[in-house]
């Protein structure tokens, strides 16, 4: 079981909501939509630096733009 990866996966997720939900207080949904797309890309970049191959990169930055499409959509809800 990869715990440092999951570690790193909880904590980065638990970041994530916590930026989405401070720029919901101050309806500032543009600042959440651009560092969704940085994280994204920062992903996306480090997976293919890594020699995966393209579908894998494009998966693993695919997540990250669920994640916040989720996190937004909550938060729109709540």
């Amino acid at each position: 079981m990869p715990v440092l990866g999951l570690s790193y996966q909880i904590l980065g997720t638990f970041l994530m909501a916590w930026i989405i939900g401070a720029t919901a207080t101050i309806e500032a949904l543009s600042a959440a939509i651009v560092t969704i797309l940085a994280i994204d890309t920062l992903m996306t970049a480090g997976a293919l630096i890594s020699l995966k191959n393209t579908t894998a990169a494009l998966i693993d930055g695919g997540y990250v733009l669920a994640m916040g499409v989720i996190m937004i959509a909550a938060q729109g809800i709540l």
